[in-house]
């Protein structure tokens, strides 16, 4: 079925994300995301459904800021890093399991559906 737009799509991948992305972890998900955009603006099709996406991210997870992105301040957050008190240089150089990878992943999906129904 022929996604109508972000939000279709990124359901989609929720169903079979290695489908769309390998492994499946959230800066893949980011990869994706940005040439999923890209193709739309060099398109001009339209779509402003994660426009404050991050902001939201970030006041739902207690960050001060958006500027890590998304994926980096879910996954800080699903590793233990407090999100007032943050070293993003020691988060980036924090393994991250597979296990926290697929945390990471559940947890976008439920502040996804949160923002969808916000908007």
């Amino acid at each position: 079925m022929k996604p109508k737009n972000t939000y279709d799509l990124l359901q989609q991948l929720r169903l079979r994300p290695a489908m769309y992305i390998n492994p499946p972890t959230l800066p893949n998900l980011q990869n994706f995301l940005a040439g999923y955009h890209t193709a739309l603006f060099m398109h001009d099709i339209p779509d402003d459904f994660l426009n404050n996406f991050t902001d939201f991210v970030a006041d739902k997870l207690g960050f001060y800021e958006s500027t890590a992105g998304f994926w980096h301040m879910i996954l800080a957050y699903i590793t233990g890093f407090a999100p007032k008190t943050i070293v993003w240089e020691e988060f980036l150089a924090y393994p991250i399991s597979e296990q926290e990878h697929q945390a990471a992943m559940a947890l976008y999906y439920t502040i996804l559906d949160e923002f969808k129904y916000k908007k």
